[in-house]
């Protein structure tokens, strides 16, 4: 975001610099295949056409395009019924020319098997060992933690989820010992964001003149029905469809807003948003899939379907006794969704 801002910036002072565009790949339609130039122009109202296509065309664009791996890894033509991963499809329509910049997970990238023509690629390391006590110097309690749980420090070695982690416990005295017997990572997890939620939530509640509209129980019910697609897909986005789903009218607008002054969702556009980050996703679905699995595993159910199969793309442990009460269903389809699942879980887990 820095380097997209310094260049609109400097584009301004001098015209004749390359012209930035800037989007979301999760934006793109697979499906619908538009060209680049489409695309780009058809997210944006403040694009001219014209403008963009001759920049393009002569070599004088800077294209900063954000999150490959959140487009997916598997998607379904609903005409064919067709199965094929998006994201080789959009790198073919990347230029030749022009200034370009991706931005991807590398392992996503790597799994993907086709690269880009550009000049280089830079992988962003990790937060080690000494940037971490740096960040945390105020804050002794959370350094020894830190240094007694190589789980924990493994998992927030981002600058998001250690700033994550420092505001949902730096006022909590020693809370954050009870981290250290939590072995799990899908309890690591869960511990850590539903401290930061739930902080985030009574900060919002003291504020003057503060109008929330939702339970702190209503916004983690209210969230956790929104994830599961995006889980079987291999997505991170929320598009007003979703919501409406969920609340329509404006009820559901009224309950973006919360999302986004909690931080959890962030605005790509003014009926796109995203979470903050895949592990808050995957927070919200395991708790809104889990119950639905062992509450719903009797009956024949969409519901219970999409939560065996999200619980199952999540790889979480803690899933399995679930999935194997699922073998109990009556009904076949559900029964076969929670053996394919089980085996997964516990050949994973035999891996480990």
């Amino acid at each position: 975001m820095t380097h997209a801002r310094d260049a609109v910036a400097q584009r301004i002072e001098d015209p004749s610099r390359p012209l930035p565009l800037v989007a979301r790949i999760s934006d793109w339609s697979a499906e619908d295949a538009p060209s680049l130039e489409d695309w780009l122009t058809g997210n944006s109202e403040l694009l001219e056409p014209t403008r963009v296509r001759s920049a393009m065309a002569g070599g004088r664009a800077l294209l900063l395009l954000d999150g490959l791996d959140e487009l997916g890894k598997v998607r379904i033509n609903k005409m064919t019924k067709e199965v094929y991963d998006p994201r080789p499809r959009f790198l073919k329509l990347i230029p030749e020319k022009n200034q370009v910049v991706i931005t991807s997970r590398s392992e996503d990238f790597e799994a993907i098997g086709e690269r880009v023509n550009l000049k280089g690629a830079a992988i962003l390391r990790q937060v080690d060992d000494s940037q971490m006590a740096s960040y945390l110097q105020n804050y002794p309690e959370l350094q020894a933690v830190l240094r007694a749980d190589d789980a924990l420090r493994k998992m927030i070695r981002t600058p998001l989820l250690l700033s994550i982690f420092t505001y949902a416990f730096s006022q909590r005295g020693n809370s954050a010992n009870e981290l250290v017997s939590l072995s799990d990572s899908g309890e690591l997890r869960d511990r850590i964001f539903g401290v930061y939620i739930e902080r985030r939530y009574k900060h919002e509640r003291l504020k003057p003149h503060a109008q929330v509209g939702f339970s702190l129980s209503e916004v983690e019910d209210l969230l956790g029905q929104i994830p599961i697609e995006n889980v079987l897909e291999s997505e991170n986005s929320v598009d007003r469809r979703d919501v409406e789903g969920v609340l329509e009218g404006p009820t559901g607008d009224e309950f973006v807003e919360l999302a986004r002054r909690l931080h959890l969702l962030v605005g790509e556009r003014d009926d796109r948003w995203r979470f903050i980050h895949l592990l808050l996703r995957d927070y919200f679905a395991f708790r809104y899939a889990l119950p639905r699995v062992n509450e719903r595993a009797t009956v024949s159910d969409v519901d219970a379907l999409r939560s065996i199969g999200a619980l199952g793309e999540l790889r979480d442990s803690r899933a399995l006794g679930a999935l194997l009460y699922a073998l109990q269903a009556s009904d076949d389809v559900v029964q076969s969704h929670a053996a394919m699942w089980s085996k997964v879980m516990l050949l994973r887990l035999l891996a480990n």
